[in-house]
């Protein structure tokens, strides 16, 4: 039987949204804000919901550019 792969942040503390006209980028990070993830979610299609998660997590310096 497959194991469960570890989860990469163990509990996401904070939630940040930003916004662009084409995006939301909802960024999750662990309590110490070491680990970041970045759920981005388009604003382009009027009917569908897209949402993109890249399943990386990332320092700070990374996600800075959104």
């Amino acid at each position: 039987m497959p194991t469960a792969a570890a989860p990469i942040i163990s509990s996401v503390q904070k939630l940040v949204l930003y916004e662009t006209r084409a995006r939301y980028f909802l960024v999750g990070s662990n309590n110490a804000e070491t680990k970041y993830r970045v759920l981005k979610i388009d604003r382009t299609e009027p009917k569908d919901l897209v949402i993109i998660d890249d399943r990386v997590s990332t320092n700070i310096s990374k996600c800075g550019p959104i």
